[in-house]
């Protein structure tokens, strides 16, 4: 249950936040140097934050409400939200199954070089570009056509399936085409107001990718298999906890997933194993995990 200072905080976040993302595509018409564009950049990891709010429903007071949120939200973030709502929520359900395991491979099925090319592709930015692409597949396809790719791209080592499947309903396949529709007039509009200063917009979307791709399994990552509600809770000074808004206390928020982020952050968990941040996010360099060679 949201207290009356959580919504007053998020109503805060969500204007603030948006304000950055917005100020990032209409920087050309402040007369200011194209490099601002990277700021609102690096406040990505935030930004997912707020969008994982809506996505639990914790955003604002009502559900509704916070769906509106998280749909604004998800289209200046470049996907639409009921795509990244329903590909957060696989998360929580296969976590370390076989349908999401970023760093497995088995070498029986895969030599190392490509598993490599996987996992490095995925991880370095190509989760963000995957969830942008997606997006804007789903603009193009009716329902039925959503439904046949969710059929053909099922498998049991893949989220792809129940993830398409849960976009092929009317009502979630229209609201898909209207926020991809808006996303791609909104870029479009961004690259057109760039000019030829276009490069600097395309560093801070590859920046955005970076951020987003590179925090995601670092909370996963060479953690037990099998466990969807195992997850690293990564240390962080103060400071930065704010700036993720607890989003590092990861495993916490597998236990206890119906909590928001202020009541998170205050939430005691001694079943989740701690790590430090830099830690977590560099031992992931290490690479692909062969499962054969697991014990």
């Amino acid at each position: 249950m949201l207290t009356r200072t959580d919504i007053r905080i998020n109503r805060l976040l969500f204007a603030t936040l948006a304000a950055l993302q917005l100020f990032m595509i209409l920087l050309p018409l402040t007369g200011l140097s194209h490099a601002w564009a990277l700021l609102p950049a690096l406040f990505t990891n935030t930004f997912w934050s707020l969008i994982h709010e809506a996505i639990h429903g914790h955003l604002f007071a009502s559900r509704k409400t916070s769906i509106l949120g998280g749909r604004v939200l998800g289209i200046l973030y470049g996907a639409p939200f009921h795509v990244l709502q329903r590909g957060h929520l696989l998360h929580h359900a296969y976590s370390r199954t076989p349908r999401e395991r970023t760093e497995i491979y088995d070498s029986r099925k895969q030599n190392r070089l490509a598993a490599c090319l996987r996992y490095y592709a995925q991880i370095l930015g190509g989760l963000y570009i995957a969830e942008v692409l997606t997006g804007l597949l789903l603009m193009l396809l009716p329902a039925s056509g959503i439904r046949w790719l969710s059929r053909k791209l099922e498998s049991p080592d893949s989220v792809v399936g129940p993830l398409l499947d849960a976009q092929s309903q009317p009502d979630k396949a229209l609201s898909n085409r209207q926020d991809a529709l808006v996303i791609l007039l909104l870029f479009v509009a961004a690259f057109w107001l760039y000019e030829e200063a276009w490069p600097w917009l395309t560093a801070a979307l590859m920046l955005r990718a970076f951020l987003i791709s590179f925090f995601d399994n670092s909370y996963h990552y060479a953690t037990p298999l099998d466990a969807p509600q195992h997850a690293l809770n990564l240390d962080a000074p103060p400071w930065l906890d704010l700036v993720l808004l607890n989003f590092n206390r990861h495993g916490t928020h597998h236990q206890h997933p119906s909590l928001g982020w202020r009541a998170l952050g205050n939430q005691a968990d001694l079943r989740s194993p701690r790590l430090g941040l830099v830690t977590a996010l560099l031992r992931q360099l290490k690479g692909p995990v062969d499962i054969t060679k697991l014990s």
